[in-house]
């Protein structure tokens, strides 16, 4: 229900939902949704612009999801400190989460995991002006999504492959 009100902008709600999903695993000694509640209100403070707190929330995320051995969440973890760090400019510190929460995805066969890491990664490399690195990467997340029928992913590498076309003045392309 909270992730739902995130999504839908309504951020008080999604902060009262996923504060009760939190009290609830600490009740039923949940960590793993303890994990996924902590990551969604991270989301909400980032999408808020509330970045101190986002960062807070994502930080703790990877503490506990490292220390109980939750993998995915760990490379979810991972993957939202490196969106923060790339909505803050910081391409460079993004990018390194990123090719962690890659290393991660791999690391435990998380293929979808996989795919996302190699998107964003070659997002970067694209803001970094590394543009054979970019298509590298994006060239994997769009093998991935048409192996695995991912559209949105798929949609998020075309338009930077796009993106790229256009910064190289290749208008055809």
């Amino acid at each position: 229900i909270g992730r739902c009100y995130w999504i839908s902008g309504s951020f008080e709600l999604a902060i009262e939902n996923l504060e009760k999903a939190l009290d609830l695993s600490n009740e039923f000694r949940g960590d793993y949704i303890r994990v996924e509640a902590i990551i969604a209100i991270g989301n909400v403070y980032s999408t808020l612009e509330m970045f101190d707190l986002a960062l807070t929330n994502y930080n703790q995320a990877l503490n506990i999801a490292e220390v109980q051995g939750f993998d995915i969440l760990v490379s979810k973890a991972l993957n939202n400190l490196g969106a923060l760090h790339e909505e803050l400019k910081n391409d460079q510190i993004a990018l390194d989460y990123y090719h962690r929460s890659l290393d991660k995805s791999i690391e435990i066969d998380d293929f979808y995991g996989v795919g996302i890491a190699n998107l964003n990664a070659g997002n970067m490399y694209f803001n970094l002006k590394k543009m054979k690195d970019a298509k590298n990467y994006l060239s994997k997340a769009i093998d991935y999504a048409e192996e695995n029928g991912k559209t949105l992913l798929l949609a998020h590498a075309f338009f930077t492959l796009g993106s790229m076309s256009l910064d190289e003045s290749n208008y055809e392309k």
